[in-house]
């Protein structure tokens, strides 16, 4: 393994990464373009409805501008109003975000839904340059010329292409956490709570925030926080009625929520529960899926120990937040590993060895790997399905451990030692 890892980080150089990732990131685009083109509106070329996951978000939105918002997490509903845009197709696109997702995306389901598609995509990759220059300041050692290097090897992940490629909301919970960073590391507390309460619109991405906050004693970020999530709750009150809440509260406790999206997209889970109950077997995924949860507890419980001894750290536990976040939820799927670039290219820059370059070689050809063992072994019998499982985590968990025990290691001031010693970055 040890001359493995060593071949595989000699040939992560400058040139060979650009070339790479460049070469993705070109086939990506033509293949995109292809697909539609040769396709038959509003049908792609492989069969699929144009932006398949946008078509939720879309539907959410167009519900609420339509006046029916009593039925905005019936499926039934939803398909009906899908199908003219979907080509028919058999299968709903089931908008399941809290109510007040269906407010953001309103005004995008004004337009016809062409439009709409090539609007929101527009938004997902100018949130997506607006998060990598966000970062930059904070990666002092892939600075210069190198980061356009690091730019386009983001932009040629498995997780940023589909985000953008099915319409996902991704690109905004990453611009969301790359502004959080930067308005903690400049001490405006407040402001940066506020900003990452707009997360809400996908909470299981943010989620631990309000925790990080209460356990750093960042009571100025608290109180932002609080006070830009109960403006985006009374404004979800407001426009769409208490009854609305409830019926999203009831629609994910249902059997049909745990089928269709708990279970028939486990697959595409990265989180330590969702690991677990994929690789034991049948008869043991529940105890599996249990002892997951257990894992991630002490996952959180670990992160909460740093968080108070250290209550004036930045950049090291807040990316060790948004990692936690990742591999502890229960519900994240693959096109969301993007929030995860703030802490990956945090422990890049901080940690210039071997062991964090391969690891983050492993975790994209994980990643790119998903859909095809997917396929391969998704129906087969056990131990073999577990071929199909998430194995991401993995590598995102030795990747947390790394960024934890950096932030055992710091004093309470913050005060960052010098970087460990390795070869250049993409040497």
């Amino acid at each position: 393994m040890h001359a493995l890892a060593q071949r595989i980080d000699a040939l992560l150089t400058r040139r060979s990464v650009a070339l790479g990732a460049g070469l993705i990131v070109v086939v990506g685009l033509v293949s995109a373009v292809l697909n539609i083109v040769l396709g038959h509106y509003p049908q792609t070329l492989v069969g699929t409805t144009l932006a398949p996951d946008y078509l939720a978000h879309w539907t959410g939105g167009r519900l609420l501008l339509d006046g029916r918002t009593g039925v905005l997490y019936d499926s039934g509903i939803q398909h009906q109003l899908q199908l003219p845009v979907s080509g028919g197709a058999p299968e709903v696109s089931w908008f399941v975000g809290p109510p007040i997702a269906a407010l953001l995306f309103a005004p995008f389901a004004a337009l016809p839904y062409l439009a709409s598609v090539i609007a929101w995509s527009l938004v997902s990759v100018s949130l997506l340059v607006a998060s990598m220059l966000l970062m930059r300041p904070m990666l002092p050692r892939l600075g210069g010329s190198l980061y356009a290097v690091v730019v386009l090897a983001v932009a040629a992940t498995q997780p940023v292409l589909e985000a953008v490629g099915v319409g996902q909301d991704s690109a905004l919970s990453l611009f969301l956490w790359a502004s959080g960073l930067r308005l903690f590391r400049a001490g405006r507390d407040g402001w940066a709570g506020a900003v990452l309460a707009i997360g809400m619109v996908k909470p299981q991405l943010f989620v631990l925030v309000p925790l990080v906050l209460l356990t750093q004693r960042r009571w100025r970020g608290l109180a932002g926080w609080s006070a830009s999530a109960s403006a985006l709750l009374g404004l979800s009150l407001v426009v769409l009625g208490p009854s609305v809440l409830r019926d999203w509260v009831t629609m994910l406790r249902s059997d049909q929520y745990q089928d269709v999206i708990q279970s028939g997209q486990a697959w595409m889970m990265q989180g330590v529960p969702s690991l677990f109950a994929a690789i034991a077997p049948p008869q043991f995924s529940g105890a599996a899926q249990a002892a997951g949860y257990l894992v991630s507890a002490a996952l959180v419980a670990a992160l909460t120990l740093v968080a108070w001894r250290a209550p004036r750290v930045v950049l090291p536990v807040w990316t060790l937040t948004c990692l936690t976040t990742v591999v502890a939820s229960p519900h994240l799927l693959g096109y969301d590993l993007v929030m995860a670039l703030p802490a990956l290219l945090y422990l890049l820059d901080r940690h210039d060895v071997r062991a964090v370059r391969v690891w983050l070689v492993v975790l994209v050809a994980l990643s790119w790997s998903s859909l095809p063992r997917h396929r391969w072994a998704g129906t087969a019998l056990w131990p073999w399905v577990a071929v199909a499982a998430s194995w991401c985590t993995i590598p995102l968990l030795a990747l947390w451990a790394v960024l934890w025990r950096d932030c055992r290691a710091l004093p309470e001031d913050g005060v960052v030692t010098a970087p460990l010693e390795g070869a250049e970055v993409l040497g």
